[in-house]
């Protein structure tokens, strides 16, 4: 049996890219910068650092790269307001393992950003280790998040699975040592075949989830 669980949160335990969209947008319109121009610049599965970096490279922001990162984050949090839910199946399954396995969250996203998306959903109680962007110096497909995790939870990295919706994530999560998931939700959906087991939904997987974890 998976000795550990560590989840990705951004398109699988909610889906907040609307919101961080709408703030992204909200900093280009401030700063001038036409959406038309940086609409190829991907952004699924990437930190707001990573993705403004290369917007900066195609039409320079105004200002310092850190306070365009810091005024989005500060839109994001505003943006979320109220209770959110989280995407079909997370309690279920987070109820499941707490108190029997480590479960652990690891996130690009910056920690303000992270403890309000907790906050919102009410997940804050199942997330007692939380890896951010602050606390690597790399980002995914590095595996640094998730060895850094790993590492707090106390566990061989091959004995956790992780839960991930993007290419990038998985592929950080595999060149850790651990067994993935791969979710397919959020707007921005992916060929997922690298995962150990992918699933459409938590929810709709369920069954096959349990199985794999409790093989």
């Amino acid at each position: 049996m998976i000795q550990a669980l560590m989840f990705d949160m951004d398109g699988v335990l909610v889906d907040t890219e609307p919101v961080h969209e709408a703030a992204r947008q909200a900093v280009y319109r401030a700063y001038g910068i036409p959406a038309t121009d940086v609409r190829h610049i991907p952004v699924k599965g990437r930190n707001t650092v990573s993705i403004f970096t290369d917007v900066n490279a195609v039409h320079p922001f105004p200002v310092p790269l850190h306070t365009a990162v810091r005024e989005k984050h500060d839109l994001f949090v505003r943006l979320l307001e109220g209770p959110i839910d989280p995407l079909p199946g997370i309690r279920d399954l987070l109820e499941r393992y707490h108190g029997r396995v480590p479960i652990a969250l690891v996130s690009a996203s910056a920690q303000k950003t992270v403890e309000a998306v907790l906050r919102s959903t009410e997940l804050e109680t199942y997330f007692p280790v939380r890896v951010h962007a602050g606390d690597v110096r790399a980002f995914k497909p590095d595996p640094e998040g998730y060895l850094l995790a790993a590492e707090r939870v106390g566990r061989p990295p091959a004995a956790c699975a992780v839960f991930e919706d993007s290419v990038i994530g998985i592929r950080a999560a595999k060149a850790a040592g651990a067994r993935v998931v791969g979710v397919h939700t959020g707007p921005y959906p992916e060929d997922l075949g690298e995962a150990d087991l992918a699933v459409q939904t938590v929810a709709a997987g369920l069954v096959d989830i349990v199985r794999f974890l409790e093989a």
